[in-house]
């Protein structure tokens, strides 16, 4: 899955989660509505838990991959955006090491 596609449906979801919470607090406290707002309230509880750990395990992952980029390229000061490029850049390195490999074997 792309990163920055990943980024946007954590902040689409961040935001539906917000928009859910605050149907919640505008709902009446009728004995039938007080049920289904404690599950609600308990799942949305997790969601924002989940969606937190998502948030900082995001920035960990940007954080090595800015480590990775300076190992392979030399400059991680980039935008978000060309860091990623550096996979595309070990990926074809790896396909042509591969390729080689395979020509030796046949030589």
């Amino acid at each position: 899955m792309d990163y920055g596609v990943l980024r946007s449906y954590v902040a689409e979801l961040y935001q539906g989660v917000q928009r859910v919470q605050e149907v919640l607090l505008l709902s009446d406290e009728e004995q039938e509505c007080r049920e289904f707002k404690n599950s609600v309230t308990k799942f949305l509880e997790t969601a924002v838990k989940e969606t937190k750990k998502i948030e900082t395990e995001d920035g960990s992952t940007l954080f090595a991959v800015k480590e990775i980029t300076e190992i392979f390229h030399g400059d991680s000061a980039m935008e978000e955006a060309q860091l990623l490029r550096v996979f595309v850049i070990v990926r074809d390195f790896l396909s042509i090491l591969e390729k080689a490999c395979k020509e030796m074997e046949m030589n």
